[in-house]
């Protein structure tokens, strides 16, 4: 798995267990918070990790609304309107409304002049591809030091980042798994790719609006 709700290191903190066992500590503690993570998005049934350019495929109910998984943003949107399993008719965003549930878009609203009256009906009559996830907020953490291969296994982590943390790097999201640097490359649907010194950010596990007010999913309100 690459992806946590929390750093290794603040839990180890918060379990006041001695320093002198951290290196030990570590990958244990990083595969509980892992599993512990993955049971969440289970409870809740919405995926609160990233997964960029992700294709999912929807049931359609008829109606101006569709319900969606949690996306980041809106999704590019297009319909198999003749059962065909082929997806032909795109929806453009300027003919949707996003409903949204906190900062996640949790479905779409057809607005007149769109190219369909209403959703078609029938399993997996809608397909979207975009940016699963709850939220995608991101943390500022200083710059690269030193260019970084798209071959690299390992590197040095900026300030405050630690195991289960994710780095964002011009479009590439990079899961931090030692405090030594050793790194998963090219995660959630971005690919690895060298990058030169330069900026970099981290990608919140669970962004502020989750934690205030996360819940089951539903079927989002009428318009």
């Amino acid at each position: 798995m690459t992806w946590s709700l929390a750093r290794a290191g603040d839990l180890r903190e918060e379990l006041r267990l001695p320093a002198a066992s951290a290196a030990a500590d570590e990958a244990r503690l990083l595969r509980l918070l892992e599993d512990v993570s993955a049971g969440i998005e289970n409870w809740l049934g919405r995926s609160l990790r990233v997964v960029e350019n992700a294709v999912t495929v929807v049931d359609g109910f008829g109606g101006r609304v569709l319900p969606i998984p949690d996306h980041a943003a809106v999704p590019a949107v297009a319909c198999d309107l003749d059962r065909d399993g082929i997806y032909e008719t795109s929806v453009p965003a300027a003919d949707l409304r996003a409903v949204r549930f906190h900062t996640a878009v949790t479905g779409l609203v057809l607005l007149a002049g769109a190219p369909i009256a209403a959703w078609p009906t029938g399993e997996g009559a809608v397909q979207l591809t975009g940016t699963r996830g709850f939220g995608d907020e991101r943390e500022p953490l200083g710059t690269l030091t030193a260019p970084l291969s798209a071959s690299a296994s390992t590197m040095t982590l900026p300030a405050g980042a630690g195991p289960g943390d994710t780095l964002v790097i011009d479009g590439e999201r990079i899961y931090v798994r030692t405090s030594a640097g050793a790194v998963a490359r090219g995660v959630r649907g971005t690919a690895a790719a060298a990058h030169p010194a330069g900026g970099s950010n981290r990608a919140r596990g669970l962004p502020e609006s989750a934690r205030a007010g996360g819940a089951p999913a539903g079927r989002p309100p009428a318009p």
